[in-house]
C-alpha cells in the first residue's frame, strides 16, 4: 500500500468513527478502542471492510453506553415516583 492509499484509508477510517459518533450523539468524538483480540474476525479484514466493521463496533459500544445511562435513569425515576406515591398515600386518605 503507498503511502497516499495509507493516508486515504487513515482519513476514511476517522470519518466513519465521526459518523458513528455523530449518529449515536456522541458528538465529542470520543470512541472507543477496539481491541482485535476481543473481534477475533477483524484480523481476516482489510480496507474498506476493516473500517466499516471498526465504526460499527465503536458505534455499538456508544449505544451500549447510552442504553445504560437511560436504564439507570429509568430506575432512578421508578424510585422516585414510587416514595412520591407512597407520601402522596400517607397525606390523602383512602376513600
Amino acid at each position: 500500500m503507498s503511502d497516499a492509499s495509507a493516508k486515504i484509508a487513515e482519513l476514511t477510517a476517522r470519518i466513519s468513527v465521526l459518523e458513528a459518533a455523530v449518529r449515536t450523539g456522541n458528538a465529542s468524538g470520543a470512541s472507543v478502542k477496539v481491541d482485535a483480540s476481543d473481534y477475533p474476525f477483524l484480523a481476516k479484514l482489510t480496507g474498506d471492510d476493516l473500517i466499516a466493521a471498526q465504526a460499527l463496533i465503536q458505534e455499538n459500544a456508544a449505544l451500549k453506553e447510552k442504553v445504560e445511562g437511560l436504564t439507570t435513569t429509568v430506575e432512578q425515576r421508578d424510585y422516585r415516583i414510587l416514595h412520591l406515591k407512597r407520601s402522596l398515600e400517607k397525606l390523602i386518605p383512602s376513600a
